[in-house]
C-alpha cells in the first residue's frame, strides 16, 4: 500500500506520564483502499499500537503500563 505523507509526533499517557514517539502516515489512495486516515507505522518501546476503534480512521497507540489509549499530536507533522 502506498503511503503519501510519513511524519514523527510525540506522544503522552495522561494516565502514568510515559512519553513516546511515533512514526504516523497517511494513506495514499484512501477512496481506492478503503484505508482512510492515518496509521501508526511504528512506535517507542513501552505503547503498542493497537487496531481502529469502530468509527474511527485512526490507528491508536496503547500505554504498555496502564493500558491507557493515548493520542498523537499532530505538531510533528511535515508540510
Amino acid at each position: 500500500m502506498d503511503i503519501r505523507e510519513q511524519w514523527t509526533a510525540d506522544f503522552s499517557c495522561s494516565d502514568c506520564g510515559s512519553v513516546g514517539t511515533a512514526v504516523v502516515a497517511e494513506e495514499d489512495h484512501p477512496y481506492e483502499t478503503g484505508e482512510v486516515g492515518r496509521r501508526v507505522l511504528f512506535c517507542s518501546p513501552g505503547f503498542e499500537i493497537l487496531p481502529r476503534a469502530v468509527g474511527t480512521v485512526d490507528t491508536r497507540i496503547g500505554c504498555a503500563a496502564c493500558k491507557n489509549v493515548v493520542y498523537v499530536r499532530d505538531s510533528g507533522k511535515a508540510r
